[in-house]
């Protein structure tokens, strides 16, 4: 799988150090960075051209520190118009610090997606120690492994 990660500037301020060794997976992409993710062209499996795709762009943005024990941050998916379908999703991600682990969750969800930048604000569980927030998108159908992002939350 390619991974093409856009660089943006870093929109995070990094004022905390932390005090929590942290297990970030190697490859992991900084917050407000994007993550792209090749998907294959065409309306149904049987449309696409083999080495036709295009990026599906996936990032972690506006992450804080909500609250002593909740983070909260923006997912966002940019579907570009060359995938000519739409897109289901599963909102599965969770959130690591200080080698706690808790699913993220939101109100609304993605479901099927058209082309264009979508978000959620969505919020975990997190230890009151710590800083370092580490941020997974589970697999699914086009992704094999999952997405890392990690950032300072504060």
């Amino acid at each position: 799988m390619r991974r093409t990660p856009l660089c943006l500037p870093l929109a995070l301020a990094l004022t905390a150090c932390t005090t929590t060794p942290v297990s970030v997976p190697s490859g992991a992409t900084p917050f407000d960075e994007y993550i792209g993710v090749p998907y294959p062209i065409g309306a149904y499996e049987e449309e696409f051209v083999l080495g036709y795709t295009a990026d599906v762009l996936y990032r972690i943005t506006d992450a804080t520190r909500a609250s002593p024990t909740e983070a909260q941050f923006t997912f966002e998916i940019e579907v570009p118009p060359e995938i000519g379908r739409v897109l289901g999703f599963r909102n599965t991600l969770t959130c690591e610090m200080g080698g706690d682990t808790s699913e993220a969750s939101s109100e609304e969800v993605f479901g099927e997606v058209e082309a264009g930048t979508h978000s959620l604000v969505m919020d975990c569980e997190i230890p009151r120690r710590g800083d370092e927030l580490l941020v997974q998108v589970a697999p699914h159908q086009h992704i094999e492994d999952p997405l890392n992002f990690t950032g300072t939350v504060s």
